[in-house]
Order: structure tokens, then C-alpha cells, then sequence
């Protein structure tokens, strides 16, 4: 706290300084102030050597602070009145401040106007309101114990922008509806691991915490990655499924991903080429979410029914949190896991399953809005040598109940896409909007 305070000061800051403690004719004085953080700063030492070999008496203070001050004309020190022990009932004499040679004017009267149309709102927080047309009939792929996904709970939780992708997560699976049944030992699969928000949000930051450490360390490291997940599943009384999660994400890290002429593998990617959690806010300037909405109708699955946005005018920021970011033979792309469940195997997770899936949570226009940010960034940072068609690859949701783990040693087929869906949002789409909000 002590560098936040005489950090984020702009024109002054004030310390009350002093050491406080006990003092006995018998012991002599007795404080504490070599383990504050100004005491520390004072003594030039860490707390530990502090401890042991400086303490700083109060008598000792106002040279320590000189020293400090040196030749500084910016700090100033003032004494506070010494206190006389042997009289403690007399009244301490009342500190007056030096008077300041400077007078001050008349503070001025405000007289302009603040807009209060301005906040910040999320992908979370445009789905708000969103309703299936009246003239839908989309067939749902995902699990009936699970709440629509556009339920008064996740109206209400889309009100609120997240704060930390945590918040992210949270706000995501709310209308889970928690599953855990008793199954065989032998029958553990991915597909019967437990469901709803306290599931997702765990492989969520199983997934988080691979990335952060290196997939290509992870992958090589089978007890490391036991071991952490041994961890996480003893919070949570999942102790069984150690195993079985383990084999798991083993398998998903050397899954070929069919997105380009080469295959890519997760344990293939340098920790230097990846962003975990990366937050994302840029301006949006009085943009009503019809245009959006009917743009992304248009460019994305043309067509197909999906929940429609309920109109209203953006006009602030929009701010999100990416689950990874990473680089690839020249290009950047996005990836999103998914707990969601979508059947009892495999089979369930095909192209036809995914698309409806992604239509029915407006996924479109979270991986539309994530290209979006990344777009921004990229022509921010590369300038003049920035081609969206030539450095953004595309984007990856992926399904992590639903990827077939059989192909693992299929490298090279990229037929099996069973989990894994892939898009590139054109480039007119993301130009265009990249346009509509800052103009």
C-alpha cells in the first residue's frame, strides 16, 4: 500500500510518519516500525534483516528521514510536537501548519454538461435481452437439463460487465444447471464427467493453467500434470477422476486441429507464441447493435436462425477476455474452450451439432467481437505490414467433451473434426465494423 500511495499521487502526498510502540524504564522502547513498509524503506533492508538487525528508535526517525530526503527539493519535512511522557494529563499543544505564501483563488463554477450515455458493456452484456424470432423453430443440440440459454438468469447476469475472466467464466455458466450422476468406475468418460457451472469452470481453468505453464511442457510431463490435477479435483471430492482427466487432456494436447495445409497440435506451440486471458476493451462510438447484429446474420452461417440482439445504441467501451491467443507458422488465432454438453459421444459433436450450438449461446458474435479486438491490436502493432487475410488464421471453439481423442495418431487426416469448429470471420465483416464503432 505504501507504493501505491506515493505512486499514484499527481500533484502531492502526505505521510504521517511515526514510530509507535512501548517504552518502560525497565525494557526501554519497544516498536514495531522496521517491519511496516516504511520502515523497511528506512532501514534499507527486507523485512527479515530488518528484524534482526535494524530497529529504528523514535528518536533515531528524523535523521533517518533526512538521509532519505538528501538533496530532494520536493520532499519536505515537518516535525509533529514531541510528547512528554511525564506529563501525560497536560494537553498537547495543537499542531499548526506553516502558513502557504500562496492564496487561493476563487474555485470556478462548472458549467458544461456530462453525458451519461457512456458505460461499458461486454459480449455478456449485448445479449441482454436477446429473443428467438417469432417465426424460429431451431432444434436444440444441447443438454434438456440445462437452462435456456437466454433464461432471466442470464439476462441478468449479462447485465453486468466482467471484471476479471473469472468473472468471465462465472457469468458464462450461471444457467448451468449442476449434473453429477453416480456412475461405474468403468464407465468414466468425458462425457459423463460432472456438468454445470462448478465443471465448466474448472476444465476452463485447467485449460487456463496448461497454457500459462507451456503446452509443450505440460504434454511432456505426465506426473507434473497428474499432480496438478490430483490438486484441483481433492477441492472438489473429484478425487476419481484423476486418472481418467489426466489420459484426457494428455490426448487433447497432441490432437491434430484440421485448420490449415498443416496440422496443428497444442503441444507443438512455443509459450512464447501464446496469450492466456487476454483483455481486450476498445471505444465504441453511438453504435446501435441492429447494425451489428445484422452484419454477423449476414457474413456468419447466412441463413440459419439465431437469437436476435435487442436494439440498443453502444456507446463506450467494449471490454472481454480472450482464452487464448497464440501464434502459428505467420499467422495469429484465436481459441475458446467450451464445456458444453451435447450428447453421449462423439458423434454428438459434429459440424451440424457445433454450428447449431454456437448459434443458439451467440457464440458468432462472441468469436466475431474477439477477431474484432485481435484485428485492432494487430494493426496497431504491425502498422503498414498488417494484412488481415495474411496474419489473422482464423478461430477455434473448442469443444472439450466432444473432441474424438481416437485421432490423436492421425496426423496428417483432417477429416475428424468431431469438437473442434473452426471459422475466419471475412475480412469485409470485420472491416466494417471496425469502422462503424469508431465512426
Amino acid at each position: 500500500m505504501l507504493y501505491v500511495a506515493v505512486t499514484r499521487s499527481i500533484h502531492a502526498c502526505w505521510l504521517g510518519i511515526g514510530v509507535m510502540g512501548t517504552f518502560s524504564a525497565k525494557s526501554g522502547e519497544k516498536n514495531t516500525f522496521h517491519r511496516s513498509g516504511f520502515g523497511c524503506l528506512l532501514s534499507g533492508n527486507d523485512k527479515l534483516e530488518a528484524e534482526i538487525k535494524t530497529k529504528i528508535k523514535a528518536a533515531e526517525l528524523p535523521e533517518k528521514l533526512n538521509e532519505l530526503k538528501a538533496d530532494c527539493l520536493d520532499i519536505n519535512i515537518e516535525n509533529m510536537p514531541v510528547f512528554n511522557h511525564q506529563y501525560r494529563k497536560q494537553s498537547l499543544e495543537q499542531y499548526e501548519p506553516q502558513n502557504s505564501q500562496t492564496e487561493l483563488g476563487q474555485a470556478r463554477n462548472f458549467h458544461g454538461s456530462i453525458s451519461r450515455q457512456w458505460w461499458i458493456t461486454s459480449y455478456s452484456g449485448m445479449l441482454a435481452g436477446a429473443h428467438m424470432p417469432l417465426y424460429a423453430n431451431m432444434p436444440s443440440y444441447a443438454d434438456k437439463t440445462v437452462s435456456p440459454t437466454f433464461s432471466d438468469m442470464a439476462a441478468e447476469n449479462a447485465l453486468n460487465t466482467p471484471e476479471s475472466p473469472v468473472h468471465d467464466q462465472l457469468q458464462e455458466y450461471a444457467s448451468e444447471i449442476p449434473v453429477s450422476p453416480k456412475i461405474n468406475p468403468s464407465d468414466r468418460t468425458i462425457h459423463t464427467f460432472p456438468r454445470g457451472p462448478e465443471a465448466g469452470t474448472f476444465l476452463h481453468d485447467l485449460m487456463e493453467w496448461v497454457a500459462l505453464e507451456g503446452f509443450s511442457r505440460i504434454a511432456s510431463d505426465r506426473q507434473y500434470l497428474w499432480g496438478k490435477i490430483k490438486n484441483m479435483c481433492a477441492r472438489r471430492g473429484w478425487e476419481d477422476w484423476v486418472d481418467l482427466l489426466t489420459q484426457w487432456l494428455e490426448a487433447l494436447l497432441n490432437i491434430p486441429l484440421p485448420l490449415s495445409d498443416k496440422d496443428i497440435l497444442l503441444a507443438n506451440l512455443l509459450p512464447q507464441h501464446c496469450q492466456a486471458e487476454m483483455e481486450f476493451m476498445f471505444s465504441v462510438n453511438k453504435v446501435n447493435t441492429k447494425i451489428i447484429d445484422d452484419a454477423i446474420h449476414s457474413s456468419i452461417l447466412p441463413g440459419m436462425v439465431r437469437p436476435v440482439l435487442k436494439s440498443n445504441i453502444l456507446n463506450g467501451m467494449l471490454k472481454g477476455f480472450i482464452d487464448l491467443v497464440f501464434y502459428y507458422n505467420g499467422q495469429y488465432f484465436v481459441m475458446d474452450y467450451k464445456s458444453n454438453y451435447l450428447g453421449q459421444t462423439v458423434k454428438a459433436y459434429n459440424q451440424t451439432a457445433m454450428q447449431h450450438a454456437m448459434l443458439e449461446h451467440r457464440y458468432d458474435l462472441q468469436y466475431v467481437l474477439y477477431t474484432l479486438a485481435l484485428h485492432r491490436l494487430l494493426k496497431s502493432r504491425l502498422g503498414d505490414r498488417y494484412h488481415y487475410n495474411q496474419h489473422v488464421g482464423g478461430v477455434i471453439y473448442l469443444f472439450l467433451r466432444g473432441v474424438n481423442l481416437e485421432s490423436v495418431n492421425n496426423v496428417g487426416d483432417n477429416k475428424d473434426s468431431h469438437g473442434i469448429y473452426f471459422d475466419k470471420p471475412p475480412f469485409d465483416l470485420i472491416d466494417m465494423l471496425d469502422n462503424c464503432c469508431k465512426n
